[in-house]
């Protein structure tokens, strides 16, 4: 009699096991990124399948060899429909979220460097200036047909502010277009629509001067940047501020 209430307790054992794991994956995905409401219900399909084949089975005696060929081959269905679905989950959230770690910034300009042929990235630095405070990059690698965003700031330190000049000098010569924090036009060599988005300034000093210095629409029709690139320079003598951008719709 002992033995048969174990092995009635078995399944029930399995099928908590089941749900208990689909709920553990749900709380890790709650825990990193709670939108994705659908996951967690797709997760908790299996050990619900599993439990609605026990009970149906033991209501049916006399059918529960169909009961259990339909139900289960439902429940293993759900399982690889389930791990597609996580897998698919991680592939979406690796490629959309961004990269900030300042520890990458020479792996991925070196790398960028050599798949835009140098000259759209030609005015980012090589490494981080030494002596550089409140530095923060940006990078949102291009997935499927989206943009991609790659960013960096830092803050130069205040001996520097002739280098700071310089630069001002040095762009304001070479920049297809200069616009002001309010986005005003100050100069143009070419009209250009596009400007940064500039993800990581919370607050555009008043003196920010943005230097746009390569950008090209899409098969160079001017009404249409999709697919098209803007790069260039935000330069803020105010808060001794460097932003160098590339944004590619």
């Amino acid at each position: 009699m002992e033995k048969i209430r174990k092995l009635n307790r078995l399944p029930i054992g399995i099928g908590l096991f089941i749900l208990g794991f689909g709920l553990f994956i749900d709380i890790l995905w709650f825990m990193h990124e709670p939108r994705i409401i659908p996951l967690y219900v797709i997760n908790c399909i299996p050990g619900i399948l599993f439990f609605i084949t026990l009970a149906a089975s033991f209501l049916h005696p006399k059918r529960k060899i169909t009961i259990c060929i339909c139900g289960f081959s439902l429940f293993f269905l759900s399982i690889i429909y389930a791990g597609l679905a996580n897998f698919g989950a991680l592939v979406w959230d690796s490629a959309t979220t961004p990269i900030r770690e300042i520890s990458r910034y020479k792996e991925i300009i070196t790398n960028m460097k050599q798949g835009w042929n140098g000259d759209p990235l030609s005015h980012f630095p090589e490494d981080i200036p030494q002596g550089s405070s409140h530095v923060q990059m940006y990078y949102l690698p291009p997935f499927l047909q989206g943009g991609m965003v790659f960013q960096l700031q830092h803050q130069l330190p205040w001996a520097d502010n002739v280098k700071l000049k310089n630069l001002h000098e040095q762009y304001e010569e070479s920049a297809l277009q200069i616009q002001n924090a309010k986005h005003e036009i100050i100069s143009s060599k070419q009209y250009l629509n596009p400007i940064p988005i500039l993800e990581e300034v919370e607050l555009w000093p008043d003196d920010l001067v943005i230097y746009i210095l390569h950008a090209k629409p899409y098969e160079t029709n001017p009404d249409n940047w999709n697919h098209g690139y803007s790069t260039g320079v935000a330069l803020s003598t105010q808060s001794q501020l460097i932003i160098y951008w590339l944004e590619e719709w």
